[in-house]
């Protein structure tokens, strides 16, 4: 009966965005792929964080995303030692409302301008593969790298079922349960 499910007792994980196995899930992801780099010196490959787009009245209302965001790449830049430049933009903004900034196109082209050869997209606030990933970081993002000259553009792929994320989201679990 539907209205049983009220009754069930719930728990909530409302903040994981510097859980320590998921940053560690997500920094190993990161290392794997600046090793397939021509030059896998981390000091030549620019860690650019792509997230998910808000608009910008969302964070001025008090919505703590940006905030998170910025802590989860500070996160995963520290424990990869801070050996890697690192920026962070936004991708998949609709609509006419003003959403943060910069783009991921924007940025990949001031990173250019600034002398970037490397760049390694790192989905954020993002898990899995999806439209965000397989088409506009892969397809979209990755035409305008190359059109604008740079050498080499890789993308870290969605966690998915990452044995390290796993482990992850059931800590948390345990945690809460505990």
């Amino acid at each position: 009966h539907a209205l049983g499910l009220r009754h069930i007792r719930r728990r909530y994980i409302t903040r994981w965005h510097t859980h320590e196995p998921y940053i560690a899930a997500l920094a190993d992801q990161v290392s794997k792929e600046i090793e397939k780099f021509p030059d896998s010196n981390p000091a030549n490959v620019h860690l650019l964080f792509s997230a998910h787009s808000v608009p910008q009245s969302y964070i001025q209302n008090g919505d703590p995303y940006l905030r998170h965001t910025e802590e989860t790449a500070e996160k995963i830049s520290a424990k990869l030692g801070n050996l890697s430049p690192r920026h962070l933009s936004f991708q998949s903004k609709v609509g006419p409302v003003k959403w943060l900034e910069p783009s991921t196109d924007q940025k990949l082209r001031q990173l250019k301008l600034d002398g970037a050869e490397q760049v390694l997209i790192v989905p954020i606030s993002f898990i899995s593969e999806h439209i965000e990933t397989l088409y506009e970081l892969d397809i979209l993002y990755k035409k305008v790298a190359e059109e604008i000259g740079i050498k080499a553009y890789r993308r870290v792929p969605g966690l998915n079922c990452a044995p390290g994320f796993i482990k992850a989201l059931a800590d948390l679990v345990c945690q809460k349960l505990n």
